[in-house]
């Protein structure tokens, strides 16, 4: 890899892959959650269903900074269309994105809740 013997490079690296991991694992938690609760047939309540969105919209934001930090690293060939970090850069962008996952929406969603307001988030 060009610029691989920059020292930032593997710290930046090794830091990403714990973002992303750290991402999948709580994605993978909140389906598996989500899938428990459904097959028990119990009531799914507005707690449940907001902290599985907020925890959703933290995942896709941790990966999404996760590739901007290596985006960052990839000097100026990541401007090409055909780069793979530029096209793994714009993905994950488009999809954190969403509004369904919208962090600003969901944490704040999240507070209400916990201040024993209405958490104000569509879709729950």
């Amino acid at each position: 890899m060009k610029g691989a013997s920059r020292p930032e490079v593997p710290l930046r690296l090794g830091e990403s892959a714990a973002r992303i991991d750290a991402a999948h694992t709580v994605a993978r938690a909140s389906y598996a959650d989500m899938r428990r609760a459904a097959e028990s047939g119990r009531d799914i309540q507005l707690t449940d269903r907001v902290r599985w969105r907020r925890d959703h919209a933290w995942a896709a934001k941790t990966a999404a900074d996760a590739v901007s930090q290596l985006y960052e690293l990839g000097g100026a060939h990541v401007l090409f269309d055909d780069d793979l970090l530029q096209q793994y850069y714009r993905d994950i962008h488009a999809g954190s994105h969403h509004y369904s996952i919208s962090p600003d929406t969901l944490f704040g969603g999240w507070g209400r809740l916990m201040l024993g307001m209405d958490p104000q988030v569509a879709m729950v």
